[in-house]
């Protein structure tokens, strides 16, 4: 019996600290759960003094008693006292509830909370849904000793954008109000601060049931290369290599990506994309765009070793990188980046200061009237990064092929590549660890 007070007790005790934590703001959330565990205990107490009860009056009895035998008047007592203090007990869940459902009532009432995070979040008190508005510009000066290319302070890039969060799901628009030269786009042709590059960045919703399956629909980044896949704010180089050139303008796109984190060392994504690149729909400009429709099929999977051998100090990372897809080979084949006068061609080299295009394929049709075979454009990679705490050695590796054949003159077949890859050396001076 002492040890049934003694648990009542506790329970009343917790009850009673619960209330006073109760006043104080801003855990709320805290309050419901440690008032929904007093229920729980309170029942568990509730249990165990019903399944007391019965045993009372043998307890109590003589050992050679009757089983016919009218219980003591001291078990009667115990018995009394016991289901006393269940109906206390009982009393104390339901008044608990009551607190729980009138403290749940408040928070529904509450105004939702805003902060600063990577932009300004504002939230539903309880985290059922959350709006994120974010803004951000990059701004420059590029000089440069060449007087073919004009000096000129610059507006990299300048985005605004709105995501939400609701559950499992969410969304994000996010447009980009780039002024200048772009891309693969040559300065000395392109005039600098035309605002008519002003094009919407991303649009897309979000499913996300699982760490290790995430659906992702709309106009995206396809996860693909480690410069393409990071964002500009980790950057370790104000400019990104030569190699990402083989991207063309192919680095936002439309379609359908999986993705994933099937264990905390590994991350794996699967994306079908139109291949025609931002803002793009599949063309449809002659019959021969209409026949070839193909999609772009992209593959990433990434592992970092040094998580699966418990080594925080250091980043053991390693990634593989494919996709594929099929393009028209005629002068309506593509975006305007990637056409030419006779047909589609192939990625080009701009110095990284965006400077001077040295590196220019031709087309791959000689005959701008007639409209060659397919262009199957295959780009695969590697990559890697080692880092211990703060300095890193990273790198990547990529070939592209253009596999097709040209109609005029006769069909010969071709399938030129281009290989890119850089290697960095990496110290954070100031000790943060990569």
């Amino acid at each position: 019996m002492n040890r049934h007070r003694v648990g009542c007790a506790v329970a009343l005790a917790t009850l009673w600290s619960t209330g006073a934590v109760a006043q104080q703001p801003g855990d709320a959330e805290v309050r419901i759960r440690q008032l929904e565990a007093t229920v729980q205990q309170l029942m568990r107490e509730i249990d165990t003094l019903k399944a007391a009860l019965p045993a009372q009056p043998a307890a109590g009895a003589a050992p050679a008693a009757d089983a016919a035998e009218e219980p003591s008047s001291e078990a009667r007592r115990a018995q009394r006292l016991e289901r006393r203090r269940v109906d206390d007990i009982q009393f104390d869940v339901q008044e608990t509830r009551e607190r729980v459902d009138a403290m749940q009532s408040r928070l529904d009432a509450q105004v939702p909370n805003a902060r600063l995070e990577n932009g300004l979040v504002i939230e539903d008190s309880r985290g059922r849904w959350a709006l994120r508005v974010t803004g951000r510009a990059q701004m420059d000066y590029r000089s440069y000793d060449n007087d073919a290319v004009a000096d000129t302070f610059g507006i990299r890039r300048a985005r605004i954008g709105a995501g939400l969060t609701m559950g499992k799901f969410g969304a994000l628009i996010e447009t980009e109000l780039t002024f200048g030269a772009v891309g693969g786009n040559n300065p000395t042709t392109v005039p600098q601060g035309s605002p008519t590059n002003a094009v919407l960045h991303q649009a897309y919703v979000d499913f996300n049931p699982f760490d290790a399956l995430r659906f992702r629909l709309g106009q995206f980044k396809p996860a693909f290369g480690m410069e393409n896949t990071m964002s500009t704010w980790a950057h370790d180089f104000q400019e990104r290599s030569l190699a990402f050139g083989l991207m063309q303008n192919f680095l936002f796109d439309r379609g359908l990506m999986i993705s994933g984190a099937p264990t905390p060392y590994t991350t794996y994504a699967l994306s079908i994309t139109n291949g025609t690149g931002q803002n793009v729909d599949e063309v449809q400009s002659s019959a021969a765009n209409a026949r070839v429709d193909g999609k772009d099929y992209i593959g990433r999977v990434t592992a970092n070793f040094a998580s699966l051998l418990d080594q925080p100090d250091w980043v053991l990372h390693g990634a593989a990188n494919y996709r594929t897809g099929r393009i028209a080979n005629n002068s309506n084949s593509g975006t305007a980046d990637t056409l030419g006068a006779n047909g589609y061609v192939g990625a080009a080299g701009v110095t990284e200061s965006r400077g001077l295009v040295f590196f220019a394929p031709s087309p791959f049709n000689a005959n701008p009237a007639v409209s060659g075979d397919v262009i199957d454009r295959t780009i695969w990679g590697l990559e890697t990064a080692i880092a211990y705490r703060s300095v890193k050695l990273q790198g990547e590796y990529f070939r592209a092929t253009y596999a097709g054949n040209r109609l005029s003159p006769g069909q010969p077949a071709f399938e030129p590549g281009i290989d890119a890859g850089y290697i960095a050396a990496n110290w954070l001076i100031t000790g943060e660890q990569f």
